[in-house]
C-alpha cells in the first residue's frame, strides 16, 4: 500500500519547511524514504550538500566531508486522531567536524479554531570552546469569521530563543544568542451571499 511505499531521489531534495535545523532551500544530494501515508509514519535517510558550489552546479560533490551533511527524520503523522491530535517529527544531522544537532517538533491543526507549533532543538561540537547548547520556538495562531459582521480575521504569535552555541550542521547562517517574540493580525472583508 501507500504507506509502505519505498521512495529513493537522487539530485535535488525538498527540504521541508524552515526548522532550527534545516532551511527550506533545496539541496543536492541523496534521500530514501519508507512510508507515504500522512496519517500514519515515515521514515527519511539523507546525505546532502552543506552548500552548492560553483564547482558542481550539476552534480552533488558529496565527497568532499566538508561539505557534506547526513541524517534522518522520523514523522509520526495524527494516526491517533482525538487523542493525540499532533504530528510529530524527531530529526538529527550530523555535519563537518563531527558536529551534529538533533530537533523534536510537533503541529496541532485541530484543536478547534486554533493551530499550535512548537520545537525544541540542540547542538554539539567538540571543537575547543563550542560545546552544546538548545534553541527553541513556538507558534499558535487562530482563524476564524466573525459572527454577524462580514470579516474574517487571523493572528498569530510566534516566539524563538536561540542559545550562544546553538549551531546546526545544515543552518551555518542562524543567528545566535538571539531571542524574538512577533505578533502578526489581518483583517478581510468577505462577500455576502
Amino acid at each position: 500500500g501507500d504507506g509502505e511505499a519505498v521512495l529513493l531521489r537522487v539530485g535535488r531534495q525538498d527540504a521541508g519547511a524552515n526548522s532550527l535545523l534545516l532551511q527550506s532551500v533545496p539541496r543536492r544530494g541523496v534521500s530514501a524514504r519508507i512510508g507515504g501515508d500522512p496519517d500514519s509514519a515515515m521514515l527519511t535517510a539523507f546525505v546532502l550538500q552543506e552548500r552548492e558550489t560553483a564547482d558542481s552546479p550539476d552534480g552533488m560533490d558529496l565527497d568532499d566531508p566538508a561539505n557534506r551533511i547526513a541524517g534522518a527524520k522520523l514523522f509520526l503523522g495524527r494516526g491517533l486522531g482525538e487523542i493525540f491530535p499532533f504530528q510529530s517529527t524527531a530529526s538529527v544531522i550530523w555535519g563537518p567536524n563531527e558536529t551534529s544537532a538533533w530537533s523534536l517538533a510537533s503541529e496541532a491543526k485541530s484543536l478547534g479554531p486554533f493551530h499550535l507549533e512548537g520545537e525544541v532543538a540542540g547542538s554539539g561540537s567538540p571543537q575547543e570552546g563550542a560545546g552544546s547548547d538548545m534553541a527553541l520556538k513556538g507558534s499558535l495562531s487562530t482563524a476564524a469569521q466573525l459572527p454577524v459582521v462580514p470579516v474574517n480575521y487571523r493572528l498569530s504569535l510566534d516566539w524563538k530563543r536561540v542559545g550562544a552555541r546553538f549551531e546546526s550542521p545544515a543552518f551555518p547562517g542562524e543567528e545566535r544568542n538571539a531571542e524574538c517574540t512577533r505578533l502578526q493580525g489581518n483583517l478581510s472583508w468577505r462577500a455576502f451571499g
